[in-house]
C-alpha cells in the first residue's frame, strides 16, 4: 500500500500457463447503526483444490485490514473498499472488488514470469460504463469511479508481454455497489 488514502491496491499473481481459482466478494453488502457487516464471500478452483481467503478491506479514511485464510469477515457500517482473493497454493484468483462512486481504485498486477521478465503492460477497460483511465502502459491502472456512476460492474483487462515475446493476460472485476 503507497499510503494515499483514496487508493485501493489490489495485487494479482499472473502465472504464464497457470490454471486459476476464481474469486467473488459477493454483495453489495449494507447495514445500519453499529450491527456489524458481515463480507461473505466464495471461491472456485478448476482443479479442485482447496482455498484460502485474503481478504484486503479499506475504510472511507483510507485505512487498510487485511485478513486471510477465513472466508468472511465482519466490520462495522461505512464506506468500504472490499477485495477478496483466493488462492489454491499453486495460483491466486483475479480479485474480486466492490468500490463505491467517487474513489479511487488502483489495479496493481503482480507478475512473475518463471523464464525472464515483463517488459510491457497494456490495461483497457473491457466491459462496464466507461470511466477516465490513467496510464494504460503502466504496471498499475488508476482510475477514480465518477460520482455520477450508477451501480454496476466494471471489467479491466492487463496483457503483459515478457523479454521473450510471451504473452499473457488476465482480468479484473470491480463492482460499484453505491
Amino acid at each position: 500500500m503507497d499510503g494515499t488514502p483514496d487508493v485501493e491496491e489490489v495485487k494479482r499473481f499472473l502465472w504464464l500457463a497457470s490454471l486459476s481459482p476464481v474469486a467473488n466478494v459477493g454483495g453489495p453488502y449494507s447495514g445500519f447503526g453499529m450491527t456489524p457487516i458481515t463480507f461473505s464471500g466464495s471461491g472456485t478452483d478448476p482443479d479442485g483444490d482447496s482455498l484460502s481467503f485474503i481478504w484486503t478491506i479499506r475504510d472511507a479514511a483510507g485505512q487498510t485490514y487485511g485478513l486471510t485464510g477465513i472466508n468472511s469477515a465482519s466490520f462495522f457500517p461505512g464506506n468500504h473498499t472490499v477485495t477478496l482473493v483466493v488462492s489454491d497454493g499453486n495460483a491466486n484468483s483475479a480479485p474480486s472488488t466492490t468500490a463505491a462512486r467517487g474513489q479511487t481504485v488502483q489495479l496493481s498486477p503482480f507478475v512473475q514470469d518463471r523464464d525472464g521478465q515483463v517488459v510491457a503492460y497494456a490495461w483497457r477497460q473491457v466491459s462496464g460504463q466507461a470511466v477516465p483511465l490513467g496510464n494504460t502502459a503502466s504496471p498499475q491502472l488508476t482510475f477514480t469511479i465518477p460520482k455520477s456512476f450508477k451501480a454496476g460492474d466494471l471489467v479491466f483487462e492487463v496483457k503483459v508481454t515478457d523479454n521473450l515475446g510471451g504473452q499473457a493476460t488476465d482480468q479484473v472485476k470491480v463492482s460499484v455497489t453505491r
